[in-house]
């Protein structure tokens, strides 16, 4: 999942992720570090 204007990517996501990504990083800007794409993936 990519999360834009951001630019974060993030993997491993499972539907239990679902919600705290939203309300985390969509509602609050708040990254969820634990399931941020490692930066090799970007490359």
């Amino acid at each position: 999942m990519i999360v834009y204007p951001e630019g974060r990517m993030y993997t491993g996501l499972t539907p239990d992720d679902v919600g705290t990504l939203i309300d985390e990083d969509l509602m609050f800007d708040q990254p969820v570090e634990r399931l941020l794409a490692p930066a090799e993936v970007w490359g």
